[in-house]
């Protein structure tokens, strides 16, 4: 994941906790091209990247979990 975020968004640190790309929160094209430069240098030494990615989607933004978090929070609502 390549992300150009604000600064103090949530993001940035679940990308780098989850070791799953590289994040500029200062919004310039350089530090974008650097990071984007390391990430493909990155891609080509640490082969589970793509695993961690998509680990961290099935986690967290597949559409199986979704349905999950909002039954769940309707059922606590009704609760």
């Amino acid at each position: 994941m390549l992300a150009s975020i604000n600064a103090g968004n949530d993001l940035a640190g679940m990308v780098q906790r989850e070791n799953v790309g590289r994040v500029s929160e200062d919004g310039t094209v350089d530090t974008l091209t650097r990071l984007a430069l390391d990430l493909i240098d990155s891609l080509d030494t640490d082969v589970n990247i793509p695993v961690r990615c998509r680990a961290l989607y099935t986690r967290l933004f597949a559409p199986e979990t979704a349905v999950r978090q909002i039954t769940t929070a309707l059922r606590d609502c009704l609760d």
